[in-house]
């Protein structure tokens, strides 16, 4: 009475299988689009003033500028 062939489940289930995958696609795509851009990781860094010019530098850097008053190491 209710007896379906072989080919008439294949004419059902295919469409519900592309159906599935298509709708799982549009959700995927949705969640990717909605998640935020991962933030880089920075980290501050210590900075010393020049007490000549003013010029702020990283702490460990301790490279001597153009000036001749410069505080800072003079490599000898």
């Amino acid at each position: 009475m209710f007896g379906l062939s072989f080919s008439e489940l294949l004419l059902i289930a295919i469409p519900l299988i592309f159906l599935w995958i298509s709708i799982k696609r549009d959700r995927d795509e949705e969640a990717r689009q909605a998640a935020p851009p991962p933030v880089p990781e920075t980290e501050a860094e210590d900075m010393t003033a020049c007490a000549v010019c003013g010029v702020y530098r990283p702490a460990e850097f301790r490279d001597p500028c153009e000036r001749e008053d410069c505080p800072f190491l003079k490599p000898g």
